[in-house]
């Protein structure tokens, strides 16, 4: 899913764009964790991950905990080398 939304969606030069993809991603992500770990899995596997009473927003603070520092060097560096790219092409004419 990264590598064909985020290029396409994210603009470096845009913050406001940056901060809706990431927000975007850990709403995302959270919805797709509860999905799966609290309504998937106990219909077909007959466990839990967590206890009955946990609510998604314990899962978006849980991914907002595990996943921003990932998010945040994984943008670094999709900006460093979006950027190193098109420094390279400016050299190279």
């Amino acid at each position: 899913m990264y590598l064909f939304v985020f290029p396409k969606i994210f603009r470096p030069d845009r913050l406001y764009t940056a901060v809706f993809v990431f927000l975007f991603g850990l709403l995302s992500f959270a919805g797709l964790r509860y999905l799966l770990e609290e309504l998937i899995l106990p219909v077909t596997f007959g466990f839990r991950n967590y206890n009955e009473d946990t609510g998604l927003t314990y899962y978006f603070f849980d991914n907002l905990y595990k996943s921003t520092l990932t998010t945040f060097i994984a943008g670094i560096l999709w900006i460093l080398e979006k950027y190193g790219i098109a420094e390279n092409d400016k050299n190279n004419f």
